[in-house]
């Protein structure tokens, strides 16, 4: 099995646009999520959690094109309502097989427009 891709996430504090990710075979054809597959989005404080660390939200992943393997999630502002800083995600596949598929750092940026 591969290891999850490394993906370093900048989101800026308060957004809410979609995050996109293609899931694709060993071969870097993309692979057809129409039935049966689902993902989630987790952001923790650490990137072990085992080793401690908060969960700070998580969320279910939607299908965007299921034949081009194509999902996204979408973080609501008051999920990245969060201090300026680097925190730490991972995408899995929950179904039909669980595993780990993306991960990084998911930093926080400050925002420049009051709200």
């Amino acid at each position: 099995m591969a290891a999850p891709t490394k993906i370093d996430l900048q989101y800026t504090r308060e957004d809410n646009q979609p995050i996109g990710f293609v899931l694709n075979d060993a071969d870097g054809a993309a692979v057809n999520i129409t039935t049966g597959f689902a993902f989630t989005m987790t952001v923790n404080t650490s990137d072990d959690a085992d080793a401690g660390g908060t969960e700070l939200f998580q969320l279910a992943g939607s299908i965007v094109s299921g034949p081009l393997g194509q999902f996204k999630f979408t973080p609501t502002s008051v999920n990245t309502d969060l201090d300026a800083d680097v925190y730490f995600y991972d995408v899995q596949q929950d179904t039909p097989t669980r595993r780990t598929i993306a991960k990084g750092q998911f930093e926080i940026l400050p925002q420049v427009t009051l709200t």
